[in-house]
């Protein structure tokens, strides 16, 4: 049974978590009680070694409108309350340190399934997993010059360059404008587009292949490539050998060459 009201979170088999903004009636706008939610579901899967992989995706026919813009009767919404660190939701931690976004939080491959409109504070989550997969009913957009604002994580302005070039991700960023699935596939933004009624399976195959990698290596892996974006050469090379020399005296590395040896399947220990 899901967990969560506002953000629901289900574990399937194998190993699988599935995040859902759950607002359809407001195309799963964010509210602070979705975010409280959301950071909620966050932990539980950073901290849940049965947890291998992420899926987040959107109730109904939208991934997520954005923030709420309408404060009404109990409190929900209000410009400015979806940010980067919900209210009373306290800093991000990944392996005992700071973690800008959500996504990033969890050690883990995190996979944005985007299954309709992702605009705004949308928009910007996709960009804190690791992979989007989209429908053709998706579309994309960072809305915030029409609204006279910056994107609210600022993960629009760092991250979409590195995807897109500078010049399309400022294209992007000025105009506002939402893009269909095909043109952001096109761009790079959608690591995969298929078809809607394909797209629940694809990416539950994907997330459950992804799951498969040792837990040690995708936590490091993960680090190592979110760290990567803002150090350079020299700093990069150093962590990862450091990395590397510590899994060297990991128990996985072992069971990684004794399943190769002898043509199974590893069983991950996590140590």
């Amino acid at each position: 049974m899901p967990e969560g009201t506002y953000c629901q979170l289900e574990v399937l088999d194998p190993g699988i978590a599935k995040i859902t903004l759950n607002r359809p009636e407001r195309l799963n706008a964010c509210t602070p009680a979705m975010h409280r939610e959301l950071d909620a579901h966050v932990r539980r899967c950073r901290d849940d070694d049965s947890i291998r992989a992420v899926v987040v995706t959107g109730a109904g026919r939208a991934f997520c409108a954005g923030a709420e813009l309408v404060n009404d009767e109990e409190g929900r919404g209000g410009l400015g309350q979806a940010r980067n660190v919900p209210p009373g939701g306290g800093p991000r931690t990944y392996a005992n340190e700071a973690a800008p976004w959500e996504m990033t939080a969890i050690p883990k491959p995190v996979i944005a399934m985007i299954n309709g409109p992702a605009v705004g504070w949308g928009a910007e989550l996709t960009l804190h997993c690791d992979l989007r997969v989209a429908s053709e009913n998706a579309r994309i957009g960072w809305v915030f010059s029409q609204r006279s604002l910056v994107p609210d994580t600022g993960a629009g302005p760092f991250l979409l360059p590195r995807l897109v070039g500078l010049d399309h991700a400022l294209e992007i960023l000025y105009s506002g404008e939402v893009l269909s699935a095909q043109r952001a596939r096109e761009l790079g933004i959608f690591t995969h587009l298929v078809a809607q009624a394909e797209l629940e399976k694809f990416t539950l195959e994907l997330a459950t292949k992804l799951a498969r990698s040792a837990p040690l290596s995708a936590a490091h892996l993960k680090r190592l490539a979110w760290r990567g974006l803002s150090q350079d050469l020299e700093a990069s090379l150093l962590e990862c050998t450091r990395v590397l020399n510590d899994l060297l005296e990991s128990e996985d590395l072992q069971e990684g060459i004794a399943a190769f040896l002898e043509r199974r399947q590893p069983e991950w220990k996590g140590r």
